[in-house]
């Protein structure tokens, strides 16, 4: 018979002595490979879940990247600087390029970052505003003056620009504003609300103070417009392009502030204004700039690494344009974003970490009784094998030999169920997979494989098969013991210390906040207490069972 026909037989006798207790070793192989691979895909998945929430939740105009610039922050324009004499009056043949540029020079900044942030950063945006004027409240001669609700007692507008505004709303009424003229009102267009908030009609004209003066304002209403995605993180971050600024007070009336949009090119007409006296005009513009969040990218995997590269991110300094003015300190000097997305993200972690501490001590418990399960069913597989291994022994076969034979009974068992297990999980909990989440349910699947291995006795000990059962029986006795001397003591520990189940956070020296980690006292003590009931059980568990069987003997008549 050859070596192949053999192993093939003695595994065949091996399955047939005891199927039931191969079956069930592959049972508990199944779930607690099952549970093993379930466990950090579960925690991923609600990790995640969690930072995304807590992203949607959050205000984007605090949680995205953003920051203020004094001034146009355009390459060829800086509306605190003096202006070249060779420099053109007229920009707007220039917008396209200067916007070009400035986009640029904002991706190049993102794209220095390092991966994950680069990619977690989307498309910068960017927006102009000019000072807040106030406007009149008395009707002029004019019949195109727009007439004003009694109560308003207070208006202001906010000129704003955005070259990439046209794609995010719809003009349900009138249209685009046109190219500036100085012999014409400057035409402007506006949210339905901010138009509806003080009854603006198409057409209608409102004006600055001090009429009939050079120094005076007129805007004519050309268009009403609609976010097309009210939805759109955008909207949330430029909300008073949205929604007028209504303070509305029993004693003082209604004061409206206004945010209007002419003609983009409207910002170089301005840059080269000149005042009555022959100055040059300096209206004071002010740049917002942000980096909105790309969804669905940050995870449980690179959230952690993503807030460190971010606290790096709010530290550099962003300078905008070619020359700028050495005026502004704040421009000349660089400028910063803020963001509040750092604690938000280390609050998630933090969440998260909790959430890993509480399913571990959870999930410590049922995989202490799969270990004292799947011990028992070893112990039974080698103790009904003994008698095939003494007699193969006998007729000339290796321990090397034998020891092949019961690590591949153990991996047929196993293995199939362990594969079973972690595909069932990988499946029901579609996530990420890392190689660190499967080494726990390789060791597992393994382990019976192994453990069957090193249990079979050298040949020249298994002569003394007595012997050598008594001293495997001391050992034994003597693990027992330990493993419930480790149980009372780690209880009697947990008693005297509480029931923390995360070491506590804090802040380190470099103002990165600290996420709670899983105490190994709350996680080991219910795993040794689940191992030494099992242990206790299977002791006292012959008792009854020797107690049933002797009284059914006897009942039946067949006892001495």
């Amino acid at each position: 018979m050859s070596g192949s026909t053999r192993l093939r037989s003695l595994l065949q006798t091996g399955f047939k002595a005891s199927p039931g207790v191969a079956t069930l070793t592959a049972c508990v192989v199944l779930l607690a490979v099952f549970m093993l691979t379930l466990w950090p895909r579960a925690v991923s998945n609600l990790i995640s879940a969690d930072i995304q929430q807590q992203i949607k939740n959050s205000p984007a105009a605090l949680f995205y990247p953003t920051a203020v610039i004094p001034g146009v922050p355009l390459p060829t324009r800086f509306p605190s600087a003096p202006i070249p004499a060779s420099s053109s009056t007229d920009l707007s043949a220039d917008d396209a390029k200067n916007f070009a540029e400035t986009d640029a020079q904002l991706a190049a900044f993102r794209d220095k970052q390092p991966e994950p942030l680069r990619s977690v950063l989307g498309q910068p945006q960017y927006t102009f505003t000019l000072g807040s004027r106030p406007l009149s409240l008395q009707k002029d001669a004019q019949p195109t003056t727009q007439e004003l609700p009694r109560r308003v007692t207070g208006l202001s507008a906010t000129l704003a620009f955005d070259p990439r505004l046209s794609p995010r709303i719809k003009i349900i009424e009138g249209r685009s504003p046109n190219a500036h003229t100085t012999s014409t009102p400057i035409e402007v267009m506006a949210s339905q609300a901010t138009a509806a908030s003080i009854g603006w009609k198409i057409d209608r004209e409102i004006s600055t103070p001090a009429a009939n003066s050079p120094a005076q304002l007129r805007f004519k209403l050309v268009g009403i417009f609609q976010p097309t995605d009210s939805e759109d993180p955008y909207w949330a971050v430029n909300h008073d392009a949205k929604y007028p600024l209504v303070d509305d007070r029993p004693d003082t009336g209604i004061k409206i502030g206004m945010q209007l949009y002419p003609a983009t090119s409207l910002i170089s007409t301005l840059f080269d204004a000149t005042l009555p006296d022959g100055s040059k005009a300096r209206p004071y513009f002010k740049a917002l700039l942000w980096y909105p969040f790309q969804p669905g990218i940050l995870n449980d995997g690179n959230t952690a690494q993503t807030v460190q590269q971010l606290r790096s991110f709010l530290n550099q300094q962003l300078t905008l344009g070619d020359s700028p003015p050495p005026e502004t300190s704040q421009q000349s000097g660089g400028t910063r974003f803020v963001s509040n997305a750092i604690g938000v993200l280390n609050d998630s972690l933090q969440s998260g970490s909790s959430t890993n501490a509480i399913l571990a001590l959870l999930a410590s418990a049922p995989l202490g009784l799969c270990l004292s399960a799947l011990a028992l069913c070893l112990a039974l597989i080698v103790r009904r094998a003994e008698s095939t291994l003494r007699i193969s022994s006998a007729r000339g076969a290796s321990t090397w030999q034998l020891r092949k034979v019961l690590a591949t009974e153990g991996a047929l068992m196993a293995l199939p169920a362990g594969a079973l297990g972690a595909v069932g999980a990988i499946i029901l909990f579609p996530a990420p997979t890392r190689w660190t989440d499967l080494v726990l349910p390789l060791i597992f699947s393994c382990a019976p494989a192994m453990i069957l291995a090193a249990l079979v006795p050298d040949n020249q000990v298994s002569l003394r098969g007595e012997t050598r059962r008594r001293s495997a029986r001391k050992w034994r006795l003597a693990a027992e013991a330990l493993v419930i001397i480790l149980a009372g003591v780690l209880t009697a520990l947990l008693v005297g210390r509480g029931y923390s189940v995360t070491s506590s956070s804090g802040t380190s020296s470099d103002g990165a906040t600290s996420v709670a980690k899983l105490d190994p006292l709350i996680a080991a003590t219910p795993l040794f207490m689940s191992i030494a009931v099992a242990i206790i059980l299977l002791r006292l568990l012959p008792i009854p069972l020797r107690a049933l069987h002797h009284m059914s003997v006897r009942r039946t008549g067949f006892g001495n």
